[in-house]
């Protein structure tokens, strides 16, 4: 029987090479420096208005915008709208398929948000699993129609997150509540634009509009929820 024998220089290269040992630390403190990066990433993102995690707007520099944009549209006489979503058992969905899991289906969420939404509009992540897309209309009185056109386009990319969950277990699904400066704000309220004068009276009024339409929202959204539900129990009931 032959005898495999190494000479001086094979040797001398094969103790060179890195123990299993070493070869783990160094992958481990690869990761570490990579997840610091990423850390500094996202504090950077965040510094400037843009969520870490969804790629979408913070919620500070949203509720800036949606101001702004109340100033703006009544100067022009157009119109807009607050598309408010909540992603529906979440809690259920991290549970069950693990945090970091999770947390990648809301950076694809807000990957939909970004790609679905017309030059204008903007996305915005109001905290953990709620949203808000500030939709505007040059025209008056076609806010919800815009939020509408933009809730059906966006129900359709949804259905490409709840195929990416495991074999049906865990269902995706979104409640949705709209509101519109031209049909939800009070007319006492929305005429007020018209007499006031100075800055501080006018930063004063896009604050109560911008209150007014995001509550609104959110009542409608969890209207939605509700709705949903009961349907679900419904549905469950009838399985019975």
């Amino acid at each position: 029987m032959s005898t495999f024998k190494m000479n001086p220089n094979q040797l001398a290269k094969l103790k060179a090479l890195p123990s299993r040992a070493s070869l783990i630390r160094e992958l481990r403190d690869a990761r570490t420096q990579l997840s610091g990066k990423e850390e500094q990433i996202a504090m950077l993102m965040e510094a400037n208005g843009t969520d870490g995690l969804t790629g979408v707007r913070t919620k500070s520099a949203g509720m800036d915008a949606l101001r702004e944009l109340v100033r703006e549209t009544s100067r022009a006489h157009g119109d807009l709208a607050v598309l408010y979503l909540d992603i529906n058992d979440f809690k259920i969905i991290n549970d069950t398929i693990g945090h970091e899991a999770a947390d990648d289906i809301l950076r694809r969420f807000g990957s939909i948000l970004l790609e679905t939404c017309r030059p204008g509009d903007i996305p915005v992540r109001y905290g953990g699993d709620e949203f808000f897309i500030i939709v505007k209309s040059e025209r008056h009185n076609q806010g919800r129609v815009a939020a509408g056109a933009l809730e059906s386009r966006l129900l359709a990319r949804f259905e490409e997150i709840g195929a990416t969950l495991t074999k049906g277990q865990v269902k995706f699904n979104v409640a949705i509540g709209v509101s519109s400066l031209s049909e939800d704000v009070p007319a006492q309220l929305a005429t007020r634009a018209y007499t006031i004068r100075t800055k501080d009276e006018i930063e004063q009024w896009a604050e109560d509009v911008r209150r007014v339409l995001m509550d609104r929202a959110d009542s409608n959204m969890y209207a939605d929820k509700r709705a949903s539900c009961s349907g679900r129990e419904l549905r469950e009931s009838m399985k019975d």
